[in-house]
């Protein structure tokens, strides 16, 4: 009865809020393009909302420090894929403008 049912509570939280060492993998090695990437960010997301709703535990306080670095490399990750991505679409243009004035200079 209560200890199934306290068992399966406790299981259920830990899953919850237990940062795994292949979650930690996924979110610094794996590129931001990939599904494992995104899935990675969909359970970090699950986690750091459990957190907050679980501030006044201790588990949340010894997550928190690990969730926080986790949501800023991964932060960092999608910020430069978009920059290079912004980058790759600036350049034919930049060269396409350069190649113009250039040929408007011998008019």
């Amino acid at each position: 009865g209560n200890r199934k049912e306290l068992k399966s509570k406790l299981s259920s939280f830990l899953d919850s809020i237990v940062v795994s060492p292949k979650l930690v993998e996924t979110i610094v090695n794996v590129p931001v393009v990939e599904q494992a990437f995104v899935d990675g960010l969909h359970d970090l997301d699950k986690k750091l909302q459990f957190a907050e709703s679980e501030q006044h535990t201790l588990a949340s306080h010894d997550v928190a420090d690990v969730l926080d670095k986790l949501k800023t490399k991964a932060t960092i990750k999608i910020r430069l894929y978009i920059l290079e991505k912004v980058n790759e679409y600036k350049k034919p243009m930049s060269n396409y403008q350069v190649l113009q004035e250039t040929l408007l200079k011998y008019k």
